[in-house]
């Protein structure tokens, strides 16, 4: 394998770094943006240098010296982020560092340290009273009225909803605004910065130690097809990454009441992976016709081909082709074995799955693990497509939407067993209010619940599911819907030629394919905004960037080696002045 020339800040970091960000600072990389999204006449890329004040003027005071890619590393021991960059003039350096002591709006604290100089502007409380947030009160959602009240949360009751309390002040203390600190500092041909001196620090001990440009890891990432071309590149070493993390006493704010994964599982899993795996990447570039990403995690041992779980991908030939958005994939039931696992110490996982068991238990007297679950052993697809039919348009005209799914199942015999106790559970439950409309579409069984609409005076099929062949099962929003996917649809997803260019550029064999039409779902977005929303120039260049995006797809795939994620935007080349 031909090595190619590693970034000159890579000379610069120690070989054990538990992870970094490159930022390719070089116009041939971001005109490759520009075919797309306009660049303002004078910029200089990046156009930013992390941690500095913002007043400084980037193109006078930084691009002249600045050199082929800057780094923002997580350091081994102190665990904290720091910026490293090529200089390739020192001289200008001192005038940059009066701009950012002019912008800082005071002089900095100056000391020596391993032979370098460091200038450090400590962190200011900007305003210690911050007072919480009033809790806004939730939006509210369209009233179905013609639902059987049995149908719980879907249903409205004769009586209006009661008013929204006000809410108490919530029992959290923010913390108050800050200026972030500052600490910068120089070595030959490289300058440093980070918030605070210790990460700058840690950089300078390790200035003799092994580098990063040697490491063997860091050499594969060098060595990606498309990294001269990426305008981001991510690496990180998996068991250092693990080791490092294991020292931050804590990962998130518990004082923010966001509902963020347990810390220790973070870290409890990194070094489970630890076990398997020795680097992650991830690249981000513009090809001639979009935007790509592409992430990486390289096993250190390799995996047995028997592991490696590949979709057909022919459930996407069952879905219409002006779909809005899908995802297919394979094996429902090893991909739910995956999330149990996953899940096992998540509080916040167990709280959906604990509802599951028990209406499982309770209200069908099946075992979700046992009796659910086990058929969905082949293909499935989940989708929203434009159809004028079923629950969701009787809604709401303007709301021409169909929910679909598709299982492919071996054991038809348990799913038919499933859906018979659902059945039986949703005529009990609506107090007789749903009927089951049995019938056949192209010789296979099809049932529909069905009530009455009283705004329009006729009865409404809500739901449906039934056979589109002895193995595929769909279920969707209405036995009008479910003549549109079943057996099949007049002209299905696989031969649309949107979807073919979003997946085309994506590795096969894979796991399956996530698509959005963009430019269909945002028109269907748009009919729902007030008139006139979207009139101010602001909103108008927010809907023209949007109204690039033709198409976005993602996929899964492995090899005995590496796992990948790909993600690919398809983009409409701008206008040429």
């Amino acid at each position: 394998m031909t090595t190619l020339p590693t970034p000159a800040v890579s000379a610069a970091m120690p070989s054990n770094v538990a992870g970094l960000l490159l930022i390719n600072t070089q116009m041939e990389a971001w005109q490759s943006a520009g075919r797309f999204f306009p660049l303002p006449p004078d910029f200089q890329p990046p156009g930013f240098l992390p941690f500095m004040p913002s007043g400084i003027d980037f193109s006078s005071y930084v691009r002249p010296w600045l050199g082929d890619w800057m780094a923002v590393a997580m350091m081994p021991e102190t665990a904290k982020p720091l910026m490293v960059t090529p200089v390739t003039s020192e001289d200008k350096l001192a005038g940059f560092v009066a701009e950012v002591e002019k912008a800082r709006g005071k002089p900095p604290q100056i000391r020596e340290y391993n032979g370098a100089r460091i200038w450090l502007w400590p962190e200011e409380i900007l305003n210690p009273d911050t007072q919480p947030p009033i809790l806004s009160p939730p939006p509210q959602f369209p009233q179905l009225k013609f639902l059987p009240k049995g149908l719980g949360l879907l249903a409205q009751g004769e009586s209006p909803p009661p008013d929204w309390p006000p809410s108490p002040p919530p029992d959290v203390e923010l913390p108050p605004l800050v200026t972030p600190g500052l600490a910068i500092a120089s070595l030959p041909g490289f300058l440093a910065a980070s918030t605070t001196a210790a990460p700058i620090e840690e950089w300078l001990d390790s200035a003799n130690g092994q580098k990063l440009a040697a490491e063997p890891l860091f050499q594969r990432t060098v060595n990606h097809p498309e990294f001269s071309k990426s305008l981001l590149v991510g690496y990180g070493n998996i068991p250092q990454l693990a080791r490092s993390l294991a020292k931050v006493e804590a990962l998130t704010n518990p004082s923010v009441p966001l509902p963020l994964p347990n810390p220790e599982a973070i870290v409890n899993g990194l070094a489970a992976l630890a076990q398997e795996a020795d680097s992650a990447e991830f690249f981000l570039w513009f090809p001639s016709d979009g935007l790509r990403v592409q992430s990486r995690i390289n096993y250190s041992t390799p995996r047995p081909e028997s592991s490696l779980n590949f979709s057909p991908n022919r459930i996407v030939s069952q879905i219409p082709a002006a779909t809005y958005l899908s995802f297919n994939g394979f094996n429902l039931s090893r991909d739910w074995q995956l999330f149990r696992a996953n899940a096992s110490g998540q509080s916040l996982l167990q709280g959906f799955l604990l509802p599951l068991e028990r209406f499982a238990r309770e209200s069908l007297q099946l075992d979700l693990d046992k009796d659910i679950i086990p058929w969905m052993d082949g293909e499935y697809a989940m989708f929203l497509f434009p159809t004028t039919q079923g629950f969701l348009p009787a809604l709401e005209p303007r709301l021409q939407l169909g929910f679909g799914i598709i299982l492919e199942t071996s054991d038809r015999p348990a799913a038919e067993r499933f859906f018979a106790r659902l059945d039986e559970y949703i005529t009990q439950v609506s107090g007789g209010e749903v009927n089951l409309n049995r019938q056949e579409i192209a010789g296979q069984p099809v049932t529909s619940w069905e009530a009455l609409n009283p705004q329009l005076g006729e009865i409404q099929s809500l739901f449906a599911h039934g056979w589109a062949s002895e193995k595929l099962l769909v279920i969707t929003t209405g036995i009008g819907p479910m003549t549109e996917l079943s057996p099949k649809p007049p002209v299905n997803l696989a031969g649309a030629y949107n979807f073919q260019t979003a997946t085309a550029p994506l590795p096969t064999p894979n796991s399956g394919y996530f698509y959005m039409n963009m430019g269909s779902f945002l028109s269907l977005i748009y009919n729902f905004l007030p008139p006139g929303i979207t009139d101010d120039p602001q909103s108008q260049s927010f809907k023209q960037v949007l109204g690039t995006i033709r198409s976005i797809s993602a996929t899964n795939s492995r090899s005995s080696t590496q796992e990948l994620v790909d993600f690919f935007w398809v983009l409409s080349p701008r206008s040429q002045p």
